[in-house]
């Protein structure tokens, strides 16, 4: 007969032996999953067409979350993003000088850890500019970045700075990057604009197609001594939720609508761009929007290398990759766009 301790012992193998035949099935189905997710923000990106863009800008941020296990993060804040996420450039610094280089304006942190630790700190003096980075797990990263005045004769602000998070969730099945811009006091010759401002969130779902949030705005136009239609509202765009392939009529839709403060930007030359989606060699879905284009061309170089010399305000960028058991996500329909990662991925 058994006995009540025996009883004991014998439902306790049983729950062991339950527990471990549910779990190996969720390790296994994680094991088979793959993923590369970036987000990338610049408040100021200066660009030329030589005929490549290296996407370099001030100040920046960038934050990576990959697997297919073992997982990793990595994540940058930079004073001054010399292009590539931050990598392209430093990277090939570090190498040419025997890994003794070093961005001097670069907080960078990785999980687990490499030559950068687990969280990163970068201050000039106080209350300056700052750049941080920090992944708290394999799975969660995020990076900020400050900048104080800048000035010249036809183009200065008053301060700028960047943040961004790049973080996974197992129980939605989905890896979220969040980024945030802004440019405070822009002066571009007579204009003034008091804030730009990105704003971009991307959901990247296992082999689905990702969801879009964003928001675009420019407060306190002002013409000169005239201020414009658009007052101190300026103008605002933005979108909830929405799967990347209506992204481009979603936003259309609210420009054909008309705002004031488009004419006052014409005038400038400067631009809102339409947010572009795509998908890359990398088999990677990469979404760009700006809050602010100039292209300043040089006459003298007209056609040649060194024209289209140009500016964008409020940066926000993202490129992933999610995939449950090898299927890759949709992507018909979607037009070829560049990786931001300038080939390193």
């Amino acid at each position: 007969m058994r006995t009540r301790a025996g009883t004991r012992v014998a439902g306790a193998l049983a729950v062991t032996l339950l527990a471990t035949m549910l779990a190996a099935p969720a390790r296994a189905a994680e094991a088979d999953n793959y993923w590369k997710v970036d987000v990338w923000g610049h408040a100021v990106e200066p660009y030329a067409q030589i005929p490549e863009e290296l996407d370099a800008g001030s100040p920046g941020t960038w934050a990576q979350l990959a697997g297919k296990l073992p997982v990793q993060c990595e994540a940058n804040g930079t004073l001054i993003d010399t292009g590539g996420s931050g990598e392209t450039v430093d990277q090939l610094g570090y190498e040419l000088s025997d890994h003794n280089y070093h961005n001097p304006g670069k907080a960078a942190a990785a999980n687990p850890e490499n030559r950068n630790p687990v969280k990163d700190d970068v201050t000039t003096f106080p209350n300056g500019p700052e750049s941080r980075a920090e992944c708290a797990s394999p799975t969660s990263g995020a990076s900020s970045a400050t900048w104080g005045r800048y000035l010249s004769k036809d183009f200065s602000f008053e301060s700028a700075s960047s943040d961004s998070t790049d973080t996974k969730s197992s129980e939605q099945g989905s890896i979220v990057t969040e980024t945030t811009n802004k440019v405070h006091g822009v002066k571009i010759g007579p204009l003034s604009i008091g804030t730009v401002l990105s704003w971009l969130k991307v959901e990247f779902r296992q082999s689905a197609e990702p969801l879009i949030s964003y928001r675009i705005e420019l407060m306190g136009i002002q013409d000169g001594q005239s201020q414009s239609g658009a007052g101190y509202t300026g103008v605002a765009l933005a979108g909830q939720g929405i799967v990347g392939h209506d992204l481009a009529n979603q936003f259309n839709s609210q420009v054909k609508g008309g705002q004031s403060g488009f004419k006052t930007l014409g005038k400038y030359g400067l631009r809102i761009l339409e947010p572009r989606i795509g998908y890359s060699k990398s088999a990677r879905y990469v979404v760009e929007v700006s809050a602010l284009d100039g292209l300043f061309g040089l006459a003298a170089r007209q056609n040649q290398i060194g024209d289209g010399f140009g500016m964008r305000l409020g940066v926000s960028r993202a490129a992933g990759r999610y995939e449950l058991n090898g299927k890759p996500a949709p992507h018909d329909g979607y037009g070829y766009l560049d990786d931001p990662t300038f080939g390193f991925y």
